[in-house]
C-alpha cells in the first residue's frame, strides 16, 4: 500500500538530537529558573525535580490564593518562567548548520503534516531554506500583508502545526497569536511583520509545561486541524516524543490516528532510544492498536540512513565511529 498521508509528531528529543545537544530537554530546564525563584515557591522548587509538577503546583497556588498581592506576585513569576523558557529556544540560540535537520527535511514527503510540541524555529527555517515550505499558510493560519505573495501551497504543501506555540508566535493580546516573520528567521524573505519592538508585543506565545494547559482560540484551532489530519493519515512517525503524562491534549489527539474509513494498512514509526516503552504508550492511546504495523528505530541516524544500517555499508573504524555517534544521538532523543 502506498502511503499518501503522513503525519510526524516531534517532541523535545527531536530538536535536542538535530542540534547535537544544544537544545535543552525538558528536565534540563529546572536549574535555569533558580535566579528567579520567589519565597512563595522556594520550598516546592527545592523538593520538586519535575518541571511540570512544579509549574502545575504554582498555577494551583495562583487559582486558590485569596490574597490579591500574593496572587499577582505568583502570576508575575509564571510570566518570568515563560520568558526564560522562550529565551532558551529563541532564534538567536541556534545559528549552526545542522546536517541531521537537513536530511530530515529531505525525508518529509509532499503534503505531510508535522505536529510539534517544540518552541524553536529550527525546522521552520530549514524547511524554508530547502524550498519545501513557506510561512504564508505554512502554519495553517499565518496572515501575510499581500494576497499576491508566494504561498505554502505553491511548494510542497507541508503544514507545520506548532501545538504548544512558538518563539515566533507573538502575544499581542486577543485570542490569536501573531506570527513573527523576518530575515533573521527566514533569510531573504521579503516580509517583516509582527516584530518585537512594538509596544503591543507581550512576548512569545508558548504553552509551558503544566497539567493545567490553557489554549486560546488560535492554538485550539491548530489542535482541531491536527486531529483531522491524524484521522486521515496512513502513517505516523513519532520522533523524540515520550508522550509525557501532562500532555493530555496530545494523548487525546493520538486516539484519532487509525480512524480513517477503509484503512487496511497503516504504519506507526517510533524513533526513540526507548522506542519499546514509547510503543507501549502508543498502543494504549491510538484507536485499533493491533491493526497498525510498527517500525522501531533506536536513533535518528538509523531512521534517516536505513541502507547503511540494513546492509552494513559502514565497516571497521568508520562503523565504530558511527555507532559511537549514534549512542550519543540515542541519549539525545531521551525526554524524560
Amino acid at each position: 500500500m502506498k502511503m499518501n498521508n503522513q503525519c510526524f509528531l516531534l517532541g523535545a528529543g527531536f530538536t535536542h538530537a538535530i542540534t547535537n545537544g544544544e537544545a535543552l530537554l525538558t528536565n534540563d530546564i529546572m536549574p535555569k529558573l533558580k535566579d528567579i525563584i520567589i519565597p512563595e515557591v522556594e520550598e516546592d522548587y527545592k523538593k520538586m525535580h519535575d518541571i511540570e509538577l512544579f509549574i502545575t503546583s504554582t498555577e494551583i497556588k495562583i487559582r486558590t490564593e485569596n490574597n490579591d498581592e500574593k496572587k499577582e506576585k505568583l502570576g508575575k513569576f509564571i510570566e518570568n518562567v515563560n520568558e526564560i523558557i522562550a529565551s532558551l529556544y529563541d532564534i538567536d540560540k541556534f545559528q549552526n548548520n545542522y546536517q541531521l535537520c537537513v536530511d530530515f527535511v529531505k525525508k518529509v514527503p509532499k503534503n505531510a503534516c508535522v505536529l510539534t510540541t517544540n518552541y524553536d524555529c529550527i525546522l521552520d527555517k530549514y524547511l524554508y531554506l530547502n524550498n519545501r515550505w513557506y510561512p504564508n499558510d505554512g502554519y495553517s493560519f499565518t496572515p501575510f500583508p499581500s494576497e499576491g505573495d508566494k504561498k505554502n501551497s505553491d511548494l510542497d504543501n507541508i503544514i507545520l502545526f506548532k501545538l504548544h506555540g512558538s518563539c515566533n508566535f507573538r502575544d499581542k493580546g486577543g485570542e490569536y497569536p501573531f506570527v513573527e516573520v523576518n530575515n533573521k528567521i527566514f533569510p531573504k524573505i521579503y516580509a517583516d511583520m509582527n516584530g518585537r519592538n512594538s509596544i503591543t508585543d507581550k512576548g512569545a506565545h508558548i504553552i509551558i509545561m503544566s497539567y493545567l494547559k490553557i489554549y486560546n482560540n488560535g492554538i485550539m484551532l491548530l489542535w482541531r486541524e491536527a486531529i483531522e489530519k491524524l484521522k486521515n493519515a496512513d502513517q505516523l512517525s513519532i520522533i523524540g516524543c515520550s508522550l509525557r503524562d501532562e500532555d493530555i491534549f496530545l494523548k487525546y489527539a493520538l486516539y484519532h490516528f487509525g480512524m480513517k474509513e477503509e484503512m487496511n494498512n497503516s504504519i506507526i514509526e517510533i524513533i526513540d532510544n526507548d522506542c519499546m516503552k514509547v510503543q507501549e504508550k502508543v498502543k494504549r492511546l491510538v484507536a485499533y492498536p493491533d491493526k497498525h504495523e510498527y517500525k522501531l528505530y533506536n536513533s535518528l541516524s538509523e531512521y534517516l540512513y536505513p541502507i547503511k544500517y540494513s546492509r552494513g555499508i559502514l565497516k571497521g573504524s568508520e562503523l565504530t565511529t558511527t555507532l559511537l555517534k549514534d549512542r550519543v544521538e540515542e541519549r539525545k532523543l531521551e525526554n524524560k
